[in-house]
């Protein structure tokens, strides 16, 4: 897909994007700038051309890659020349950034990591040799789902009398909405499902930064909170 624009700049990078996409594929222009090169030392070697080795002085001829020698030099060093290949990371950097931004496109999700995100916006390009490509269709499938849940309205007076007088646990606030969903909400379902009563009990702390961050980190007095309000209210229910 090409975007017309007007002006000198904008007719010469639409030519340039008419050049480009005449081009054949990166590999098998390096396919053939390899077939120039092993035609050209044959080529060269026919008139006895010879170079000079900037370190010693030396003269060396050209020898010519279509030979038994040229040969067996292509298959016994092809692995060190691609590898020891100076522009290597340059060009694999560049034609994957092609691909990506020609044969993907682009998606932008969520706002931190271990977060799944409420909206999701990608963008993608298609390209053909027909227009066939026009009448393609797309399929969306939901493979997972969160589950929400609600506490039962049994429990905050359940946990507020069994931390009656506790020494850690200064108050029990009766519900706090969290707007999230956890592992936890498809427990709870369960159990109702079998007849019983769930709850989700949150222990308050002081954060250094916000969940599914780097920098998160909590005070560890909050464990003696928690601790305390489940045996106090394991104990309250065993009691009954």
């Amino acid at each position: 897909m090409s975007v017309a624009s007007g002006g000198a700049l904008g007719r010469f990078l639409d030519g340039v994007e008419r050049a480009g996409n005449r081009l054949p594929h990166p590999f098998l222009i390096f396919v053939y700038l390899a077939l120039f090169i092993v035609v050209l030392s044959w080529v060269v070697s026919l008139f006895g051309v010879t170079v000079e080795d900037p370190a010693s002085g030396e003269r060396i001829a050209v020898e010519s890659l279509i030979s038994r020698d040229g040969i067996e030099y292509m298959l016994t060093s092809a692995v060190t020349n691609f590898a020891e290949f100076p522009p290597l990371g340059t060009v694999l950097t560049i034609i994957l950034g092609i691909g990506l931004a020609q044969s993907v496109g682009t998606l932008n999700a969520g706002t931190g990591r271990n977060v799944i995100p409420d909206r999701a916006e990608m963008q993608i390009e298609t390209r053909g040799a027909t227009e066939d490509l026009d009448a393609s269709e797309a399929e969306m499938e939901v493979v997972g789902r969160g589950i929400s849940a609600v506490c039962d309205e049994e429990w905050p007076g359940i946990v507020e009398e069994a931390c009656g007088g506790a020494k850690f646990v200064r108050r029990v606030l009766p519900e706090a909405s969290i707007g999230g969903s956890e592992d936890a909400t498809v427990i709870m379902r369960r159990v109702r499902e079998r007849g019983g009563m769930a709850t989700y009990m949150i222990f308050g702390s002081p954060l250094a930064a916000g969940h599914h961050n780097p920098a998160f980190d909590w005070e560890e007095e909050a464990i003696l909170v928690g601790v305390e309000a489940l045996a106090r209210t394991i104990r309250r229910l065993c009691a009954a």
